[in-house]
């Protein structure tokens, strides 16, 4: 006999194992920070008879029928003095059984490795009669959440900043926070609009909310081991609180030991001044925008003393037009509530310039040899449409140019 204690939060739910003595069996969310998450004072706690399986439940076409049989097959294989029936006074049952599972590939013994999982079911007594649910342990530890990307290993030690939390900004942010990054600092001071969840990683339920507010929900949801920071207010204006951020002294102390910045700003002079930002902690800059008609982005990776600056890319654009994305001829639009007027285009085409500025940011991150292939370029051109040849994507190295006196300054 041994008891259950369920607490759910959304979609999770905490599931405790103890003996008859009350000691713990098994807790399958490894992680303090996770499990502390998942702790109610109202969490459930009922008996329960489980049994060790050799081998997997014989029915697993359906959850429906999983439900069905599972816990009467279960019973089947317990003693006659151990069987656990709902009584006419009963109003719960839970059973569970123990199997073994295909785990992982073993390169040292070449086999399939095997290790045991757990099911159980809730039975309760309800008025239309009685119902069943599954409850199918995952494992949430930090190990198993990012198994999958063993090359980005090195990013849970990374500090980011974004500034900008748009269209292009927060599924950068998003982005990032999925690869595994262990620390974004997030700067913005917009709200979410029902309109921003045709573009961006938003949705209609979070009209109202602060952009950064609802952003670090959503990283903490695909990436709960996450340190996530706030700052909700624009670069250069004004807080939500009546305090600026008009100093760049100030600004420093915000994005202090962040590893890489991010300016996915609508704002090239908001950029310099990012970039004088990462001249003075000697950190990457990755600059980031899309074209009118979202036809076309760009990505750049600025690395003082490495590659050239944003003054030096411009002089190339200006005397390179193909270094250029081709942009849509219609005019912004002015949304209803919007203050200001904004870009057309698909959220589709401006994801697909957030995964390319993700890539570059990674890349930046990584160290060479921790199996991450390393930037073949530090300026990347995506042109969606508009042109003979879209989509495609370009690429080139900026230099420090010789007449560049930001490059010959912070060499």
């Amino acid at each position: 006999m041994l008891g259950a204690n369920t607490a759910r939060i959304g979609v999770l739910t905490r599931l405790e194992i103890f003996a008859r003595d009350g000691s713990t069996l098994g807790d399958r969310t490894a992680e303090p920070e996770i499990a502390a998450a998942l702790v109610r004072p109202d969490a459930l706690k009922v008996s329960a008879r489980w049994v060790k399986l050799k081998r997997y439940p014989p029915f697993k076409n359906t959850r429906d029928e999983f439900e069905s049989h599972f816990p009467d097959w279960v019973n089947q294989q317990l003693p006659a003095t151990g069987k656990v029936a709902l009584s006419a006074n009963a109003q719960i049952r839970m059973l569970g059984a123990a199997f073994p599972e295909e785990w992982q590939w073993s390169k040292e013994s070449d086999e399939l490795e095997f290790r045991d999982e757990w099911v159980f079911v809730l039975e309760s007594r309800q008025p239309g009669g009685l119902r069943r649910h599954t409850y199918r342990p995952f494992r949430l530890g930090k190990e198993h959440t990012f198994a999958r990307n063993p090359s980005l290993a090195a990013l849970d030690s990374k500090r980011v900043t974004v500034v900008g939390l748009g269209a292009l900004g927060s599924p950068i942010a998003l982005g990032l926070a999925r690869a595994g990054v262990g620390a974004l600092v997030l700067l913005d001071h917009d709200i979410v609009e029902t309109g921003n969840a045709q573009r961006g990683a938003f949705d209609i339920l979070a009209a109202g909310t602060l952009k950064t507010e609802e952003m670090r929900r959503r990283i903490l949801s695909v990436n709960p081991y996450a340190q996530i920071s706030i700052v909700n207010g624009p670069w250069g204006g004004i807080h939500t609180d009546g305090s600026t951020v008009e100093d760049l002294d100030e600004v420093w102390k915000i994005v202090s030991s962040s590893d890489l910045i991010v300016a996915a700003v609508a704002s090239y002079e908001t950029s310099l001044d990012l970039q004088m930002v990462a001249i003075e902690q000697r950190i990457p800059l990755l600059y980031t925008d899309v074209v009118q008609g979202a036809w076309g982005g760009r990505a750049f990776l600025y690395r003082p003393g490495l590659t050239g600056c944003l003054g030096c890319l411009y002089a190339l654009l200006a005397t390179t037009p193909e270094m250029s994305p081709v942009a849509s001829p219609e005019p912004e639009v002015l949304p209803a509530n919007c203050v200001a007027p904004t870009f057309t285009g698909s959220g589709f085409d401006i994801e697909s310039v957030a995964t390319i500025a993700v890539r570059l940011a990674v890349q930046a991150l990584v160290a060479r040899d921790d199996g991450y292939p390393a930037e073949t370029a530090n300026y990347v051109v995506y042109q969606a449409v508009g042109t003979p040849d879209a989509p495609e994507i370009r690429n080139w190295s900026v230099v420090p140019r010789p007449e560049c006196a930001v490059c010959a300054a912070h060499p």
